[in-house]
């Protein structure tokens, strides 16, 4: 459900179910249109190009951040700055920066959508809980209801964890392919500085 969500790449259909409303003020009888998404309109996209704006700026190191940009950094578990700015040491290239890889994108959007998930499961059970003790007579129903919110907190935790463990291993992969390459450079010039000695 989440990678219908953010618009992940690897869904196949990036056609979701909107509601409409009947009317501006009450809206009691919307109706569901299903509609496309562009991948650029999808979490993703927006993702991805709020991580370009980002990195630009923390390369030029001269615009403040918008508050798309800073809300994506406040919403984010992970060091975003920090992580662009080691990306940016660490590759050369623009294009091999945080925004380039997918799979970071990936995992970021799961990072977001599934912390907002979860402070808004923790409000809304936070404010059952004060219902609870006014209602006495259905404790029973609220103790369900705090018990399938600890579930469903416990779901996006798995999520999120699994989102990470994809980008990582992906991460470590490239590591070690590249490590590989540079391997395979210097066996290859030593070969031929040898080869040219003889």
């Amino acid at each position: 459900m989440i990678e219908e969500f953010i618009g992940a790449k690897s869904t196949p259909s990036k056609e979701v179910n909107l509601y409409l409303c009947d009317e501006a003020t009450a809206c009691l009888a919307p109706t569901i249109k299903s509609s496309v998404i562009k991948p650029k309109d999808s979490l993703m996209g927006r993702v991805e190009d709020l991580l370009i704006s980002i990195t630009q700026k923390i390369r030029n190191d001269k615009e403040a951040f918008t508050d798309e940009e800073s809300t994506l950094i406040a919403m984010s578990s992970l060091s975003l700055v920090t992580k662009i700015e080691l990306d940016l040491s660490n590759y050369s290239g623009s294009d091999e920066a945080v925004a380039a890889q997918s799979e970071f994108v990936e995992a970021l959007c799961f990072d977001v959508v599934t912390t907002y998930l979860a402070k808004l499961l923790q409000e809304v059970q936070q404010a059952v809980s004060e219902l609870q003790y006014t209602q006495i007579a259905d404790s029973g129903a609220f103790n369900k209801f705090d018990q399938e919110c600890r579930e469903t907190l416990r779901a996006l935790s798995r999520a999120k964890n699994e989102a990470f463990k994809r980008y990582d291993l992906i991460a470590q992969t490239k590591a070690r392919l590249r490590a590989e390459i540079k391997h395979f450079e210097f066996k290859f010039e030593e070969y031929c500085s040898g080869q040219n000695e003889s």
